[in-house]
């Protein structure tokens, strides 16, 4: 891989993809469905893929996974913890549905290491 994992060139493209895996996400949410390989976490990959120039392969995802464990932040979890809870809402917050998506690659990469 040419480019290094973490430099986005087009946020445009990964705004749009994370648009669309995130709502694959919120309906396995509401079904409270495990996080795992599917197409919420394609489309997921695909839109980090996208963005920087390069192509999903297995080397791609276990870079993005430590690069997505290296921004998780507690505090920010937690706001999205309590912005659930004060709205109210039925629907998943984009924080659950990105934890989702990164327990799901998570998974998925301990899997093809398997």
């Amino acid at each position: 891989m040419g480019n290094r994992t973490d430099e986005v060139r087009r946020p445009d493209v990964l705004y749009d993809g994370l648009f669309d895996a995130y709502t694959l996400a919120a309906a396995e949410l509401k079904t409270n469905r495990a996080p795992e390989r599917g197409q919420a976490l394609d489309c997921f990959v695909a839109a980090h893929a996208d963005s920087r120039g390069l192509r999903d392969s297995p080397e791609f995802r276990r870079r993005l996974g430590g690069l997505l464990a290296l921004a998780a932040d507690p505090m920010v979890d937690r706001y999205w913890e309590l912005t659930g809870e004060l709205t109210g809402s039925p629907e998943p917050t984009l924080g659950a549905a990105h934890e989702w998506m990164r327990a799901s690659l998570e998974t998925d990469v301990a899997a093809a290491a398997g």
